[in-house]
């Protein structure tokens, strides 16, 4: 799984990277031309446009997308400020599956895109034989009910614990992060942080960094990456010490869950005629 974000004001854009990054490799175009050749040239399951962008138009990246056969399987979201009737009808004449108007609200985003992409693997589960669907949909299952009370320590957490949510992730592949570098970042003290913390998650700082780099180790995993490369990019100082922490959290190796990934990026690139690209991965 894979998404492309083309939006040229590079705040909200790296915003936006960071909270999709919880679901898989993120990448960012920042001009119309940069999407087009990436489009062509690497995988995506999924792209997010902004409609007013500095080189052209959002609608002309989404044209493109219809007009090219291989692009076929790739999902539009439009995210934009420019409301109003005519650009959501736009938007839907050229196929987007969703159009959602600024300022948005960055968990009602990761939701939608992590449903959406939900809903794309049981579709293909189910196009494959009933023997081999039914035992990938119950590896599925098992899967996601582990890292569900990880997503959901995130996505459910108070609106006012927003900047701390970012400043956890934008750090979570620093190894060397600590709480007192994150009251620092926040501009507050290790202790009116601690109780910030307990009020928005209920737990302690390192049980929630754990978390957040566990389940960013898990996105990656999932999306075929190896586990070395997790577990740098989760901010785990070796890999041993990751699989260590994988294995006690979810009850089985890193390593079995690369495979799978493995599985679906091969299963992928069959059907579109195209390889992965590890580029954009977030960390």
């Amino acid at each position: 799984m894979s998404i492309l974000v083309v939006e040229d004001q590079n705040d909200f854009a790296r915003l936006i990277q960071l909270a999709l990054s919880q679901v898989c490799p993120v990448s960012v175009a920042n001009s119309v031309a940069i999407a087009k050749e990436r489009l062509l040239t690497q995988y995506f399951d999924f792209v997010l446009i902004d409609i007013g962008l500095g080189d052209g138009s959002g609608f002309e990246i989404a044209e493109f997308i219809r007009k090219h056969d291989e692009l076929a399987r790739v999902r539009i979201i439009f995210v934009s400020a420019e409301g109003g009737a005519a650009a959501r009808d736009r938007a839907l004449e050229l196929g987007a599956d969703d159009f959602i108007e600024k300022p948005i609200r960055l968990n009602e985003l990761v939701l939608k895109v992590r449903n959406k992409l939900h809903h794309d693997r049981i579709a293909r589960l189910g196009a494959r034989s009933s023997g081999d669907a039914g035992a990938e949909s119950a590896e599925q299952e098992r899967f996601n009910a582990t890292t569900e009370p990880f997503s959901s320590l995130f996505h459910n957490a108070r609106s006012e614990c927003e900047d701390i949510r970012m400043v956890m992730l934008l750090n979570r592949g620093n190894p060397n992060f600590r709480l007192e570098d994150a009251a620092s970042a926040l501009a507050t003290s290790k202790r009116s942080l601690h109780r910030r913390l307990k009020h928005c998650f209920g737990q302690s700082f390192s049980k929630v960094m754990s978390s957040c780099r566990l389940e960013h180790g898990y996105r990656l995993l999932e999306a075929g990456h190896s586990v070395g490369f997790s577990a740098k990019s989760s901010g785990f100082r070796s890999s041993t010490h990751f699989s260590t922490a994988f294995h006690r959290q979810f009850g089985y190796p890193p390593s079995s869950l690369q495979k799978r990934g493995e599985h679906f990026t091969q299963v992928k690139g069959k059907d579109a005629g195209s390889g992965r690209s590890d580029d954009g991965s977030a960390s």
